[in-house]
């Protein structure tokens, strides 16, 4: 079966998606509140785009008033934030974190989140993530009618987790992803494929 996306609605679209471009990395992302607490909320539209410079990029959807949502409006007025990568033991948090708070409401303070400063950054970051990207705003992008806004985040450092630094080995970081619906993943069996000798 062939499905023609033209004749589609955007929430079938959405739905068709999230449920076979999977696994999705999630951004768990921090910025500050203008009465400077912090928003925190995680993104599965999310990926890397360039090494040089070393780019991100997140799509933002609008909240249903169609004002944008607060970590849109954050990134865009302060032009810093935090991305992190969550690890699978981190799911509940995520999940909470991204229920839809009155702007100003901190999810750190209201999910008991706890955070550390980050010496020459001006946010902190989360304590218990084991992978954590100083990110600048570098470029919004407006697509289609609703819209949908693309940022381009550009990684200025990075904190990786002691245990995890060395080999970055992907059972260790153990990173939550996501699938449909309200269904999230982490690694399975993972293999190698080496190239054949011709």
């Amino acid at each position: 079966m062939i499905k023609n996306l033209q004749d589609e609605k955007s929430s079938e679209i959405y739905r068709l998606f999230t449920h076979t471009i999977i696994p999705r990395p999630i951004a768990w992302i921090l910025t500050e509140n203008q009465n400077k607490n912090y928003n925190l909320a995680p993104f599965s539209y999310f990926n890397a785009v360039s090494s040089s410079p070393p780019l991100f990029s997140v799509s933002i959807g609008r909240k249903q008033s169609g004002e944008p949502k607060d970590t849109l409006f954050n990134i865009t007025n302060s032009k810093h934030c935090v991305v992190h990568i969550p690890s699978k033991e981190d799911a509940a948090l995520v999940m909470d974190s991204s229920k839809s708070l009155e702007y100003g409401c901190s999810e750190t303070e209201s999910f008991s989140i706890e955070t550390t400063p980050v010496q020459d950054w001006p946010l902190p970051r989360l304590k218990k993530a084991p992978i954590a990207y100083y990110c600048q705003f570098y470029q919004k992008i407006e697509l289609g009618p609703i819209p949908q806004t693309l940022i381009l985040l550009e990684a200025k450092s990075l904190y990786l987790d002691s245990k995890i630094e060395e080999t970055l080995d992907p059972e260790s970081i153990q990173p939550l992803a996501r699938l449909g619906g309200k269904t999230f993943s982490s690694l399975g069996s993972s293999f190698d494929i080496h190239p054949s000798r011709s």
